[in-house]
């Protein structure tokens, strides 16, 4: 079986306004894909949905209804799957206690 990892888009730096300095302690931000995008992907690289799903641990069904937009992915498992498929700019947080 055939692994696909989505978050391969060039990542940028966040600068300053007037460019002098850049946020290096700030999360990189990567290109996010749409939802048309990610199942061009899926296409061109002949791999199925539920295929990459099982393969990252994930529930088919729910990647399908996240892909389509049906999930609001505010946190939980479709929170993983949209940032996994490069659709949402993850966190390396993992609780809100690890932000104090």
């Amino acid at each position: 079986m055939q692994h696909m990892a989505m978050n391969v888009a060039p990542q940028k730096r966040l600068a300053s306004a007037d460019g002098s300095r850049t946020f290096d302690d700030s999360p990189e931000l990567v290109d996010l894909l749409t939802a048309e995008q990610v199942r061009k992907r899926f296409e061109q690289d002949g791999l199925a949905i539920s295929e990459w799903a099982r393969a990252n641990g994930f529930n088919p069904v729910l990647v399908r209804m996240v892909i389509a937009g049906r999930r609001k992915c505010l946190r939980g498992q479709s929170h993983k799957i949209a940032v996994a498929l490069s659709m949402k700019q993850g966190s390396n947080k993992t609780s809100p206690t690890d932000a104090r």
